[in-house]
């Protein structure tokens, strides 16, 4: 007897927090809006965007900088044992750089 009312107690917690867990979810956190968050409704992207994951009529351009292809934004000195070469990422220019010196 001990056991069954042990479990229907168990029971009715587990239950009562899930109720709790789903409504709090849905109702406790207001979720930011996608113009708070830098997504813009009317935009034109050169290369491609991000739709916002609240409202897909706002989209966010993606940006790209040199270091996101592993590359550099500017050659690095060849006194310090580097050759580097001019190369096209995303429309920027960027540079190749490879030790010489084998480091």
């Amino acid at each position: 007897m001990k056991k069954i009312f042990i479990v229907l107690c168990l029971g009715l917690c587990i239950a009562s927090f899930n109720a709790y867990a789903q409504n709090c979810g849905q109702d406790c956190v207001q979720p930011p809006s996608c113009a708070a968050l830098g997504y813009k409704e009317v935009i034109n992207c050169p290369d491609d965007y991000v739709v916002c994951p609240f409202d897909s009529n706002y989209k966010w351009c993606k940006e790209y900088t040199c270091e996101d292809g592993r590359y550099y934004s500017s050659p690095l000195k060849a006194s310090d044992g580097y050759s580097c070469a001019s190369v096209s990422y995303h429309g920027l220019r960027c540079y190749d750089c490879t030790s010489v010196s084998g480091n």
